[in-house]
């Protein structure tokens, strides 16, 4: 492989303790009949079943309160790994955090080793799921559905759909022949060609990641004029919840900041990416770049989750 490359261009016992039976001394003389022995028998039936009890009814008590919980967990991953991008974010956390982890190890170890070997293998995966998404761009493209809505910019939204679109579909197509140069050399890379594309697709992923920063300032403003005229409603028509935000204004105001957020997270490394000489001669140090990746990636999942 001529140059690798960039980490990323798009956008880790229930104890019971039994009751202690009310014992009588041992008997000093022996019993030769079984009337004694029956006797201690059934005793001993009817302390250990009240154990036995006991435990089954711990055993109950904790299954009803951590099943439950368990079942809406997995529940509601699975809601959230059906959907192909979100399980592009899920492989795009455990890439950066299997590189954070492999900080622990030395140097020179074999576990910082093998953990960044699985950290780039999961990196180049995203790279190939990737690969289908060129159609996704041309459908914008023709059909203008990248275009926010928008009552108070609806030209500017429209004009910015149109820049998100056409980025992606210069940058999809230089990250594929990007891919293609890093995964066979032989065939067809020539030097550096893998990093010389991969600089072009993050150039257009730059342009991308702009327009969208400029859109999300739009829609900020936005939100907050729509939530400054629904408390004038409020307070003409004098209700009592004319001081208690929209929730749903404010759900869309939280998606905004942390878009924006992300966005501005991306900056150095789209700028690092975007450079001729990004993997000979690169701007600012790797580790600096996954630490922010790794950032970028919380902010991801906890988006999605919201």
């Amino acid at each position: 492989m001529a140059s690798q490359p960039p980490d990323d261009c798009s956008s880790l016992a229930m104890g019971s303790k039994l009751e202690e039976s009310d014992s009588s001394p041992p008997s000093l003389v022996p019993v030769n009949d079984g009337d004694n022995e029956d006797v201690l028998s059934a005793k001993s039936s009817v302390i250990n079943g009240g154990s036995l009890q006991k435990l089954e009814a711990n055993h109950f008590q904790l299954s009803s309160q951590i099943f439950p919980r368990l079942r809406q967990a997995l529940k509601s991953y699975v809601k959230f790994i059906s959907l192909a991008l979100n399980q592009d974010k899920g492989l795009k956390f455990l890439q950066y955090t299997l590189w954070l982890a492999s900080k622990v190890y030395k140097k020179d170890s074999k576990g910082r080793a093998g953990l960044s070997t699985l950290s780039l293998e999961l990196c180049m995966a995203r790279y190939a799921t990737r690969l289908v998404l060129f159609p996704t761009a041309v459908e914008a493209v023709v059909n203008g559905s990248w275009a926010s809505p928008s009552k108070t910019y609806p030209r500017t939204f429209k004009t910015i759909g149109e820049i998100l679109a056409w980025s992606m579909l210069f940058y999809f197509p230089a990250e594929h022949v990007a891919y293609l140069h890093w995964k066979a050399p032989k065939w067809l890379a020539k030097g550096r060609s893998g990093g010389i594309w991969s600089a072009w697709s993050c150039r257009g992923w730059g342009a991308y990641v702009v327009a969208e920063i400029v859109q999300n300032i739009l829609q900020w403003r936005e939100a907050l004029q729509q939530q400054s005229e629904e408390k004038e409603d409020e307070i003409i028509d004098n209700t009592a919840l004319a001081n208690v935000p929209n929730s749903e204004t404010l759900a869309v105001l939280q998606q905004i900041k942390l878009q924006f957020a992300r966005n501005v997270l991306f900056l150095l490394p789209l700028i690092q990416y975007s450079l001729p000489n990004w993997d000979t001669d690169p701007w600012l140090p790797a580790d600096f770049v996954n630490f922010i990746f790794w950032l970028e990636s919380v902010v991801c999942l906890y988006q999605a989750s919201v």
